[in-house]
C-alpha cells in the first residue's frame, strides 16, 4: 500500500497510511459530532411574578425551565426553586440597592439519582416560591429579581445521572429579570 506524505501539516513529515488518514478523519468527525451533541443543551429560564402586590401579598415567583434542545435532558435541581430556596440563587434589589439573602446556605456532598429532573425536548417545568422566605421584600418599594445562579449539571441524551463532583458540567440558562412594586 501506498504512503501519502503530508509534511506541510506535520511538520515531522511522518507518513502516514490512506487507512491511518481515513481513521483520523473518521476520529475528528466522531469528536465534532460529540462536541455538537454537547452544544445542543438549550435550558430557557423564565421569570414571572405579578407586576404590584399589596401590603400583605405573598412575593410569589414563577421559575420555570424549558429544554428548548432536541435530546433529553437531567438537570440538577441546586440551587434552582425545585429543590425550594437553599441559597441565594437570586438578586433581588430595592430601589437599585441589593437585598440581603437570609435563608439557609447549604454544604453539599455528591448528587443523587433524586436531585436531578429530567425534561424531554420542549417540555416546560415550574415551580413557585415566596420571595419573602428568603430575602426582606415586605417594604415598599420597586424591586427587580435576577436569577444569578447557574445550574450545576446539565446531561443530554442516554447517559445517566448522577456524575460525580469533578464531572459536573454548569450551564448557565437564559432567563430574564421581573421587576414589581411593593405598595403601601
Amino acid at each position: 500500500m501506498g504512503y501519502l506524505q503530508v509534511s506541510h501539516a506535520f511538520p515531522t513529515g511522518a507518513p502516514f497510511t490512506m487507512k491511518q488518514l481515513w481513521c483520523i478523519i473518521i476520529g475528528l468527525a466522531l469528536l465534532s459530532s460529540a462536541c455538537a451533541k454537547e452544544q445542543s443543551v438549550r435550558i430557557q429560564c423564565e421569570l414571572s411574578v405579578a407586576k404590584s402586590l399589596r401590603a400583605a401579598q405573598p412575593a410569589e415567583l414563577v421559575f420555570t425551565l424549558t429544554n428548548a434542545g432536541d435530546d433529553v435532558v437531567q438537570v440538577l435541581n441546586w440551587q434552582t426553586p425545585f429543590e425550594g430556596i437553599k441559597a441565594p440563587m437570586f438578586t433581588v434589589e430595592r430601589d437599585g440597592v441589593e437585598v440581603e439573602y437570609r435563608g439557609p446556605m447549604l454544604k453539599r456532598g455528591s448528587p443523587r439519582k433524586e436531585d436531578y429532573l429530567t425534561l424531554k425536548p420542549g417540555e416546560r417545568r415550574q415551580v413557585k416560591i415566596n420571595l419573602s422566605d428568603a430575602w426582606s421584600v415586605d417594604a415598599p418599594g420597586d424591586y427587580t429579581v435576577t436569577y444569578s445562579a447557574h445550574l450545576f449539571d446539565v446531561i443530554a441524551g442516554l447517559a445517566s445521572a448522577p456524575r460525580g463532583l469533578d464531572e459536573l458540567q454548569e450551564v448557565t440558562p437564559s432567563c430574564n429579570t421581573v421587576a414589581f412594586t411593593r405598595m403601601r
